[in-house]
């Protein structure tokens, strides 16, 4: 991926905005399992990270690779979930970005199940946002 500093000019420092919110998974038979203890990334949502993102949603590359460029992390926020599911970032810059989570459990020998969550989040009004990945947000 090319990353162009002007794209990511928006994202960095501190701003007046607040995401907050929950990411949860439905099990089949109704259980909610939530992401606690789970990272939480805000990332933004530039045209770089849009063909991620395209990718990501046809299962081709994981949304945030082990080989980021180091650069991400002047424009990532990362938070983690409590013990609710819940999370928090505050400080955001106005911008649109995107949102990911994982919800993992275990069943029995079957090993790992649930997912990753995806979303996208607007800031450029400033205020607290509320985000909640769900089930429809599963990539």
């Amino acid at each position: 991926m090319n990353y162009t500093a002007a794209e990511f000019d928006a994202y960095k420092g501190k701003g007046d905005a607040t995401v907050y919110g929950q990411a949860f998974l439905r099990q089949q038979g109704g259980a909610v399992v939530v992401c606690a203890g789970e990272p939480v990334v805000l990332f933004p949502h530039t045209a770089s990270f849009e063909k991620v993102v395209a990718l990501a949603r046809q299962h081709v590359q994981p949304v945030l690779g082990d080989s980021a460029d180091p650069r991400f992390k002047e424009v990532a926020r990362i938070a983690t979930c409590d013990a609710q599911g819940n999370f928090r970032f505050a400080g955001v810059p106005r911008a649109r970005w995107y949102i990911f989570s994982r919800v993992r459990w275990s069943v029995g020998d079957y090993g790992q199940q649930g997912g990753e969550l995806l979303g996208e989040v607007d800031t450029t009004g400033g205020g607290e946002q509320q985000v909640l990945l769900t089930d429809s947000n599963r990539l």
